[in-house]
């Protein structure tokens, strides 16, 4: 009877010893996870993966401007831009640019959406409308 006992005391002991084992590693794992997120977040966003933000849909929207324009001579404001970011990753600009020799002052307004991958890449675009008027 003495002898079940010590088995069944040692036996439970290695479960509990197994237990916490496991209880360690994950908490171990937790803490990397977390550390790792608490760093990503500092970095803003050149490593994640998030929605573009209106500087990156007006890049982008003077790249369409720029091959749709008949103008070789295009230069942007670039401080005087106006991005709204709407449902379904769509952004509207509007700005204004100058072309030819007269400079000639341009509006426009560009809806571009966005279909996920590289922010900066115009194939992860389209243009829903584009308006321009002088």
């Amino acid at each position: 009877m003495k002898k079940d006992y010590k088995t069944e005391i040692e036996r439970k002991g290695k479960s509990t010893k197994q237990g916490m084992v496991v209880l360690v590693i994950f908490i171990i794992l937790f803490l990397i996870v977390m550390v790792r997120v608490a760093l990503r977040s500092d970095l803003g966003d050149t490593l994640s993966n998030g929605m573009p933000s209106d500087n990156d849909a007006f890049t982008i929207a003077k790249d369409y401007i720029k091959t749709t324009s008949s103008s070789t001579d295009i230069r942007f404001t670039d401080d005087s831009f106006r991005g709204d970011h709407e449902a379904d990753s769509v952004y509207v600009i509007k700005s204004t640019y100058e072309s030819g020799p007269n400079t000639d002052k341009t509006n426009f307004s560009i809806t571009l959406k966005y279909h996920g991958g590289n922010k900066l890449n115009n194939s992860s675009w389209s243009v829903i409308s584009l308006i321009a008027d002088n």
